[in-house]
């Protein structure tokens, strides 16, 4: 039986017996008497590791962090036995010694972890490992850098904070490498300046006589940007570490996600956000750490105090995107080894995702020209079932003087004066390159079809968003967000920014995406056009101003719902087989994949349009996995959706589910409570056995429906909706069966008690 131990708020006054259960952090799972599992991490436990844990043959994965413990050395050889040790993490646990022998001859590992701890001595030269991970950042490790170390190309490496003397040869430009202040002095001349402690790096860059610093203002993980009237500085590199080409700030980050399919773009983030346009050049873009962070300011005013401004805005746990609401991002944020924000969440701070938020700290004493900015995730909040993207994010940086500079202005005003004249110079400069079209990128001149003929660049597109302001958004989804642009007199389409994250995938099916403008019928959204580039990669679509079926059913705070007459109801039934009809029957056999009522828009002649088809394949495996589980719960798709398995079956199911929808006026789920939640498809399955299908006509109709064209789509829906996929009618075979059916009288009619009044607007 699983014995699972989780959570202890600390191990030298609870013991193991008083540990609280976490869902989101199983501990030690133990079976029979073996154990395969065992994480300690976010935790208070004090005192050192158990000696027994490198004693389990079976044992996997050990991750330890963050303990409170006098310095101890890991067991000799002799005391350990972990043969099948996987994952292992002992990260800021006081460990002394050298690097014991039994780690290097494990040929199951592939995630190690040893920083910030006390090891000395060297890596074995013997040592040939095949990582997928391995750090020692932050130990007293010395002597030359092991040759195979250059040699592992496909292991993500961090070597950095130690005390190594000399680098064999140079390093290679494509190894993911990790050497930031991994050298003690400069005695070989492969050794770099970034190689060398910030003091000394310091040193190297700015010697005597150079000018030095005021003020630093850095955008983490985005373009260079203007904020109000302040140019700050780009930070997107993709590296364990960067200095700026300015040479006055450097950062370095370490940890990983332990995940095979992390890449260095995970490390920057790019998400549109809800942030008022005037703030979101500096919030929708964020640079996030697994572990530790470091932010140096270099060569800053000697003995004088500055402030600092931290800028952050939740992006990537936000209510958007599957269970994100539920996780925990926490760290904490030192500045100048002072710990000056404990246990910090951002959402909680924030009041909710997608908000900006700031932290300042006055009086910061700069002594020797270096500020440290640290942010540090201890292990708390989420981390299971990597990649989550846990530890620290941070949007923007600001440092400014507290002090005056030369003639009575302070270096913030000199500093304003000074950008306010390049800028006044600039904008001067680009008025008139604008005009005469010299700045335009190639990309942003790319002339775009916007429908009737009519054709815009992509430049004047985005521009006809307000740069994709907030005010200008109308719409999410997986994918995406959705933004009116008002291109020329009163031409309006609907353009969906595609989110960075799929980047790369968008630009491997390009072709495929493309193809959907050739997809032509009533019943389908017009997708105008496609740019898929290097900076933006966004679909054009015809404006539908009548919002989806969703808003139209169920309202929402800027909609509100009408009541459509049964004729209505009826027509868009048969008008969403149509436009599935036309995606199945393509030369390519085109699945939607998400068939429901938000991706149903209604024209002005309320005519349904399928959207959001075509795009399924933009999903990678770890895409599809969330997608599903942020599906599960609607009730829109079938038992296969969730194996992914995706076919024009399933596409049929999604259909039999909206046509109860649209029918019955209820939603396709309804949360009980304590009583689970019941889904429409199980009432329609139920009503159908007990011969009440009639039931389930929506009761605002007050009985004016056609019986026999309700009972007729009612049936279809259910067999529509059957869990076994060859009982499933084809979209064909429905809109076959519907022919007899399309008469839109109202002359077999059901008289059904009138409703309460309702104060809905009623189908404008």
């Amino acid at each position: 039986m699983a014995r699972i131990v989780s959570h202890c708020p600390d191990i030298g006054k609870s013991g193991l017996d008083d540990c609280s259960i976490d869902p989101y952090l199983p501990l030690t799972i133990c079976h029979s008497g073996t154990c395969s599992f065992s994480s300690f991490v976010g935790n208070n436990f004090v005192g050192t590791i158990p000696r027994q844990f490198f004693n389990l043959s079976t044992l996997e994965y050990l991750l330890v962090s963050d303990l409170n413990a006098s310095p101890f050395k890991l067991p000799s050889e002799s005391e350990a036995n972990i043969p099948n040790i996987y994952s292992l993490v002992l990260r800021n646990c006081s460990i002394k010694g050298s690097i014991p022998e039994y780690i290097s001859q494990a040929s199951s590992l592939k995630y190690l972890d040893l920083s910030f701890n006390n090891l000395t001595g060297g890596i074995p030269e013997s040592w040939k490992p095949n990582l997928i991970y391995m750090s020692f950042a932050r130990n007293n490790l010395s002597g030359t850098i092991p040759t195979w170390i250059f040699q592992a190309s496909r292991t993500r490496m961090d070597l950095s904070y130690n005390n190594f003397t000399d680098i064999p040869a140079p390093v290679p430009s494509d190894l993911n490498l990790n050497l930031f202040a991994c050298c003690c002095c400069q005695n070989s001349s492969t050794i770099r300046p970034y190689m060398l402690q910030p003091l000394q790096m310091m040193k190297t860059y700015f010697p005597r006589g150079k000018p030095k610093f005021y003020s630093l203002f850095i955008n983490s993980g985005g373009e260079q940007t203007t904020d109000n009237g302040i140019l700050y500085d780009a930070d997107n590199g993709t590296s364990g570490w960067h200095i700026s080409s300015k040479q006055n700030w450097a950062y370095s980050s370490s940890g990983d996600f332990l995940t095979a399919t992390v890449n260095s773009s995970d490390y920057t983030k790019r998400v549109p956000c809800e942030i008022p346009s005037s703030e979101a050049s500096l919030y929708e873009e964020a640079r996030l750490s697994p572990v530790s962070l470091h932010y140096y300011a270099l060569n800053l005013r000697r003995e004088k105090n500055y402030t600092v401004t931290l800028h952050f805005a939740e992006i990537v746990y936000s209510d958007n995107a599957e269970y994100n609401r539920l996780r925990k991002r926490i760290f904490d944020v030192y500045i100048q080894g002072e710990n000056v924000l404990k246990d910090f969440n951002i959402r909680d701070q924030a009041e909710g995702p997608d908000r900006a938020i700031d932290r300042t700290f006055p009086k910061i004493r700069v002594e020797n020209g270096l500020l440290d900015i640290h942010l540090y995730w201890t292990g708390k909040g989420s981390n299971h079932n990597p990649p989550v993207f846990n530890g620290p994010l941070i949007s923007a940086i600001s440092v400014t003087p507290e002090f005056k500079v030369g003639g009575g202005l302070t270096p913030w005003q000199k500093a304003l004066i000074s950008i306010a004249s390049i800028i006044m110079a600039a904008l001067l400069l680009l008025a008139l390159a604008w005009g005469l079209g010299w700045l335009e990128s190639a990309e942003l001149q790319d002339e775009k079809d916007i429908g009737n003929n009519k054709k815009a660049k992509l430049g004047d597109i985005i521009k006809a968003t307000n740069n994709f302001s907030t005010a200008n958004f109308i719409g999410s989804g997986s994918l995406g967000k959705v933004y009116l642009a008002e291109v020329g007199k009163d031409h309006k389409v609907a353009v969906k920014r595609l989110s960075s994250d799929f980047r790369e995938r968008i630009h491997e099916l390009r072709a495929e995406i493309l193809h959907m403008t050739s997809l032509k019928d009533n019943n389908l959204l017009n997708v105008l056009d496609v740019h898929v580039g290097k900076r933006h990669q966004l679909l054009i679509y015809e404006y539908m101003q009548n919002k989806s079926l969703e808003d139209i059913f169920f309202g929402s705070s800027t909609f509100p719902k009408w009541q459509l007459d049964w004729p209505t109801r009826y027509n868009i039934c048969l008008g969403i087989g149509r436009g599935l009809k036309r995606l199945h029957k393509d030369e390519r056999s085109v699945v939607h994949g998400n068939i429901k009522m938000t991706n149903i828009l209604l024209d002005a002649r309320k005519e349904p349009k399928l959207s959001d088809y075509g795009l399924a394949g933009v999903y990678t495996d770890e895409n599809r996995i969330l997608q599903i589980k942020k599906e599960a719960p609607k009730g829109f798709h079938p038992l296969e959706y969730f194996q992914g398995l995706v076919s024009d079956k399933t596409d049929v199911f999604s259909f039999g589910i909206v046509v109860l929808v649209i029918i019955s006026g209820r939603r396709s789920e309804v949360d009980k409570g304590a009583h689970g939640t019941e889904y429409l498809q199980d009432t329609g399955h139920d009503y159908h056995r007990k011969d009440r299908l009639i039931e389930l006509v929506d009761k605002n109709l007050n009985g004016k429906y056609d019986a026999r064209q309700a009972l007729s789509l009612l049936n279809i829906a259910v067999k529509c909706t059957s869990s076994t996929q060859s009982v499933r009618p084809t979209i064909s075979d429905v809109l076959r069966d519907l022919d007899d059916d399309k008469t839109l009288t109202i002359t077999d009619t059901i008289t059904q008690p009138p409703t309460s009044t309702s104060k809905e607007v009623i189908d404008p």
